[in-house]
């Protein structure tokens, strides 16, 4: 699985700071598991939505300070390079933070990652680096990744082909929730972005115009 090498990948071509954070502390145990009325909606491995409650539901089995674990960032990739086709994407990496109400006042946590394939398995909770700071927990999201790439399309940009895809929410003001769309950050700037609740079209290049092509 390539998934791993998608958040290296991803994070130099969205520039996100990637900051290190204090070792995880201890948490205390905690018990928990999926509900029999969700269990039936797991089971929707071959959908990013089912691949989304998936990952969030094995993360949050971990329990502890993690018992309600919020997704802040998703990395995905196509293994076989750039594509039009959204299906295509199917390594994907999920970082997500504890929720603050859960983190005792003065304890340092780090962000913890999940490894997945559409329409294959999860890998195993990791310790991460503090990969989320810069980032707030994703709301919904509305859009898939294929709904993103519609509207794309819809701005004129049905032929352009990407091998990298980003989900976040910004701290920065007025950035807003959003999809980035990549490329090879050494081959110039080629990074569009598609906003989740407007689903507005953003040249980034365009944005941050002192980024070369």
């Amino acid at each position: 699985m390539k998934a791993s090498r998608t958040v290296l990948a991803v994070c130099g071509a969205a520039a996100l700071l990637a900051l290190a954070a204090p070792p995880l502390a201890a948490a205390p145990a905690t018990a928990y598991g999926p509900t029999a009325a969700t269990a039936a909606l797991h089971q929707r491995v071959g959908s990013w939505r089912g691949l989304v409650d998936q990952a969030t539901q094995k993360v949050r089995a971990e329990g502890g300070y993690f018992v309600h674990a919020q997704l802040v960032t998703a990395f995905g990739s196509a293994p076989d390079g750039p594509t039009t086709d959204m299906s295509q994407m199917t390594e994907w990496t999920f970082i997500y933070k504890p929720d603050p109400e859960d983190v005792p006042q003065g304890v340092k946590v780090n962000d913890v990652y999940i490894d997945g394939e559409l329409g294959g398995e999860l890998g195993e909770v990791t310790e991460g680096h503090g990969w989320w700071l810069g980032s707030m927990e994703i709301e919904g999201p509305r859009l898939t990744p294929a709904d993103a790439y519609e509207r794309l399309s819809q701005a004129d940009q049905n032929d352009h082909a990407f091998e990298f895809l980003q989900l976040l929410r910004s701290t920065t003001p007025g950035v807003g929730q959003r999809y980035i769309f990549s490329n090879n950050p050494q081959q110039g700037c080629d990074r569009w972005a598609v906003r989740d609740d407007t689903g507005e079209v953003i040249d980034m290049c365009e944005e941050h115009p002192t980024v070369e092509r």
